[in-house]
């Protein structure tokens, strides 16, 4: 059960309010309604509206993006899957670097730079997760390779492997009989 802080009384200033946030996320994805997290938690409603939807600029204050709750690693695949695709887009969306979607998604930032290089709309530059992740499902994947089947042989080399050229071929100074 959560707790709220014995402080949280008076006024916080600008201290960070980690476990509340996260205790906030938590209850709304369990489906508990914004104004009864907000109550269970200890914070005013707008806190949770900000942390929800972020703040546009006005007078001194800055902009500042959605808190968003703590996204887990990928696991142990290889390939990117659908959920991260979407969160890279929306993390380019509210301008994030390469750098710091790796880190969260804990990817290395050549898999995420690659990945929105390759899957990029060729006129506007928008990253397409949608585009991205279709073209991912069409690919065959490893298990789905045949790997019983020999590749075929370049014509005119010899079956067993060797480089040299078969009779009769181009290559071959042996005329066609």
């Amino acid at each position: 059960m959560f707790e709220i802080r014995e402080t949280r009384t008076a006024a916080q200033g600008r201290r960070k309010l980690t476990r509340e946030r996260e205790e906030y996320f938590r209850l709304v994805q369990q489906g508990v309604s914004y104004t009864e997290a907000a109550s269970l938690v200890g914070i005013n409603l707008r806190t949770g509206k900000r942390w929800r939807n972020g703040r546009n600029p006005s007078g001194r204050q800055k902009a500042a993006p959605p808190a968003r709750p703590v996204v887990p690693p990928s696991g142990t695949s290889r390939y990117l899957r659908g959920a991260d695709r979407i969160y890279i887009a929306d993390r380019l969306l509210e301008k994030a670097t390469v750098r710091a979607i790796a880190a969260e998604l804990g990817r290395s930032p050549s898999t995420v730079s690659r990945e929105i290089r390759r899957n990029r709309h060729p006129t506007n530059g928008q990253y397409r997760p949608f585009a991205a992740q279709a073209r991912a499902d069409d690919r065959p994947s490893p298990a789905q390779a045949p790997e019983d089947q020999p590749e075929p042989r370049a014509a005119g080399r010899r079956p067993d492997g060797s480089g040299r050229p078969t009779a009769g071929s181009r290559a071959s100074p042996i005329p066609w009989s």
